[in-house]
């Protein structure tokens, strides 16, 4: 049985080798003494990542991909106060906290409605602590018809600029951003733009975030008042996106039910390593953040026991897409969070980001893109193997 070890340094802790063993406990067994090495260096990375991150941690019952028997287990589990979507509560300033540590930002990329207290009290939290990332002030959608647009005013753009309000409260402005059409074609692109024409002049400062299908990447197309483009890893064009970028845009990635094989992701299906490797292609490719549609997708699901580590009594697919762990690396305890294997291995490769960007401040970018291309040269050659990351 594999399993996996956290060790939390002091930041005044001497660089070097440090050797003990760890021992393992169980009833009825004979304790087991394993050898255990920890490397402390002499360098630290940073308390957030410099890697831009917008991911989804919405504990909130979710129905975007129900029929009719998973709305009336949504249901059931709505009014269940042992039920994920309401039991995770009890651990609120916890889970903030947890994410943090694994360098990811407590945010919603989805918000249908103005931002609420919970999420106010968990960016004064994360201020706080010095642990603050991006804050998504709500999903903006376009309207369906020019004539609607006073309706689409008064609904969305209304919720979005409170939303404003309350984190320049905060005096956390400078770090938000709107996100939304999500995936959606180009036939919407017209329509897109008088709503982008709306959030530009209501939310001045503010960067415009989509995963529209625009492989121009606002270049010569509609969409060119949008700040961030997001293509899946599998159509990132890089050619294409240093144009964008010259143009004043970015241009992120992000994975979910797919790509598969030999391209990476993080689903049951792949080797847990491969979200730590996710990083290296994204530095490889000089993409500019990394999106995740979700990692707690809950709601329809028994609580685990803390004592579950097999998780037996977890469901793990989806219902929606053919990858086992898609939208699940954190589970909710008893006790408060559990994380995955897959987890730890993407907070890995953030820290691994974060001595890429220290080795290019020191030897220039052209030298440490050589040294993360013998691991991962493009998308779909990927070294595999944990000694030649080690080595």
């Amino acid at each position: 049985q594999s399993f996996w070890i956290r060790v939390h340094c002091p930041s005044n802790q001497a660089p070097g080798v440090y050797r003990g063993a760890l021992a393992v406990h169980a009833d009825g067994c004979a304790a087991v003494r394993i050898p255990f090495a920890v490397r402390v260096n002499g360098f630290a990375v940073g308390r957030t990542s410099s890697l831009p991150l917008a991911v989804t941690f919405n504990p909130r019952p979710t129905r975007q991909w129900e029929g009719i028997e998973g709305m009336t287990a949504a249901a059931e589990r709505d009014r269940d106060p042992n039920s994920p979507v309401r039991m995770w509560r009890r651990h609120d300033a916890e889970w903030t906290s947890f994410l943090a540590d694994y360098l990811i930002p407590r945010d919603n990329l989805y918000y249908s409605k103005c931002i609420d207290d919970a999420q106010l009290r968990a960016l004064k939290q994360l201020d706080a602590e010095g642990r603050s990332g991006l804050v998504n002030l709500g999903y903006w959608d376009y309207p369906r018809r020019a004539e609607d647009m006073d309706a689409w005013r008064k609904t969305t753009l209304g919720r979005l600029v409170e939303s404003y309000k309350k984190v320049s409260a905060l005096g956390m402005q400078d770090r938000t951003y709107v996100y939304g059409c999500d995936e959606v074609p180009k036939k919407t692109f017209p329509l897109m733009r008088m709503a982008v024409e709306e959030l530009r002049k209501a939310l001045p400062g503010v960067s415009i975030f989509t995963t529209a299908r625009d492989g121009k990447y606002g270049v010569g197309s509609p969409l060119g008042a949008i700040d961030w483009f997001t293509p899946g890893t599998q159509g990132y064009d890089p050619a294409q996106a240093e144009i964008s970028r010259k143009a004043g845009h970015q241009v992120w990635w992000y994975i979910c039910c797919s790509p598969c094989y030999p391209r990476l992701n993080v689903g049951l299906e792949h080797p847990p390593l491969e979200g730590r490797l996710l990083t290296w292609q994204q530095y490889t490719e000089d993409c500019d953040g990394v999106f995740n549609w979700g990692i707690n997708y809950w709601h329809r699901r028994a609580v685990t026991d803390d004592s579950d580590v097999y998780l037996d009594k977890w469901t793990y697919g989806r219902g929606m897409s053919g990858m086992t762990g898609d939208g699940l690396m954190i589970y909710p305890g008893k006790s408060g969070p559990l994380p995955t294997i897959r987890l730890a291995n993407v907070r890995d490769g953030i820290q691994d980001y974060e001595w890429m960007k220290l080795a290019e401040s020191k030897a220039g970018r052209e030298a440490t893109a050589r040294v993360v291309g013998r691991i991962a040269p493009d998308q779909t050659n990927a070294v595999r193997d944990p000694a030649r990351i080690h080595g």
